[in-house]
């Protein structure tokens, strides 16, 4: 796919503290739930650049607007029920957010997902979408969440690299 020309974020888009990055984060996954749940899976692809990496469960990733909506589509297609993508944690920079969220669509699929969005002129699209980074066995998710999302940010980051080094070639 083509490369995106990253026109320099819109300063009025930029992020200045946490709470910013938290709001920008719910907008953008409250977009991508509203489409999915409406059965808009064509409205999927322009919710990413055009040259975001998605890796769904399985782990291959795909890289197209067709490619992120066949997946969506299939998820769609298989699973019952409304999805919610909630934002747990975030870093970020002015134009970058990194996000740590947990979906659930309808009863059956539960997932800890992590998101690079970005920001390009006046819009934030999704770059880097990994729908489930879940390691097997983790009893103590809940007692201690601070721990989890540490985790699930390393998890997210070793991924981020191997995508980048598949991607590069190395």
């Amino acid at each position: 796919p083509p490369r995106m020309s990253y026109d320099e974020c819109d300063v009025s888009l930029q992020i200045k503290c946490k709470e910013d990055a938290m709001e920008r984060a719910i907008t953008q996954e409250e977009s991508l739930a509203a489409a999915f749940n409406e059965y808009r899976i064509d409205d999927i692809p322009s919710l990413y650049t055009n040259d975001a990496v998605l890796v769904p469960p399985n782990m291959d990733f795909v890289q197209s607007g067709d490619a992120i909506k066949g997946v969506f589509g299939a998820l769609r297609g298989k699973l019952r029920g409304d999805a919610k993508f909630e934002p747990v944690s975030v870093e970020f920079e002015s134009n970058v957010i990194l996000e740590i969220g947990k979906s659930t669509i309808g009863s059956s699929f539960t997932s800890t997902y992590y998101v690079r969005h970005v920001c390009v002129g006046k819009r934030w699209y999704i770059e880097t979408d990994i729908l489930s980074i879940n390691r097997g066995c983790s009893a103590d998710v809940e007692t201690e969440p601070r721990k989890e999302s540490e985790l699930a940010m390393k998890v997210a980051l070793e991924g981020e690299q191997k995508l980048a080094a598949a991607y590069n070639g190395n």
